[in-house]
């Protein structure tokens, strides 16, 4: 498995690559009136948002579909972020990238502290916080592991403190060790790790 953080020099290269970024954007078109049917018309700026990351993918894996991705702190429609009532409108916290994936034909496996159960992809309510919290998946059955505003999250310092994410950070990464293929990949936000 290789670690990519998306703020490293390797990022330059998918932000920068055109083709992945025409090759999603075409195919979002495609989904985005589906998305718009059974969210509504926020859908589409939620999921427009998490683009440049779904090219990410392209460019690390060049195709997600059939493609098992593993969106570790997905976001949940019943999110207990502590910010969540300013910013309830937005429906910021719900699951837009695993819901994008889905659509574009991956298999996306959401994780968070809180699931909704009515959601079309496959999900789990984990607290990721201990050490064999993945032990439910197969060995090398993930294609890409995928965390965004996960290390940062508001809800991760306030039930567990300062330095948190630094420490699930490390928590986790035997564990993908173990789930991600060999050739598979950890793409992450670093914010919250103590990694630059």
């Amino acid at each position: 498995m290789k670690l990519v953080n998306e703020t490293s020099e390797e990022s330059r290269n998918w932000n920068s690559r055109s083709d992945s970024c025409r090759l999603v954007s075409k195919r979002f078109e495609q989904v985005e009136p589906i998305l718009i049917k059974k969210y509504g018309e926020m859908a589409s700026r939620r999921c427009q948002s998490k683009l440049i990351r779904i090219s990410a993918m392209y460019y690390l894996l060049g195709e997600i579909y059939g493609k098992t991705v593993l969106d570790l702190g997905c976001g949940s429609i019943f999110s207990n972020d502590h910010t969540a009532s300013i910013f309830q409108e937005q429906r910021l916290y719900e699951p837009w990238l695993s819901r994008t994936l889905h659509e574009l034909g991956a298999r996306p496996i959401g994780i968070d502290s809180k699931h909704d159960l009515s959601e079309e992809f496959e999900g789990y309510k984990l607290n990721l916080c201990f050490p064999d919290s993945l032990k439910q998946f197969p060995d090398k059955s993930v294609d890409l592991a995928c965390a965004f505003s996960l290390f940062d999250s508001p809800s991760l310092h306030y039930g567990n403190g300062f330095g948190a994410g630094r420490e699930l950070f490390h928590c986790l990464i035997p564990q993908l060790e173990r789930v991600v293929k060999d050739d598979g990949f950890f793409l992450f936000e670093p914010i919250g790790t103590g990694i630059r």
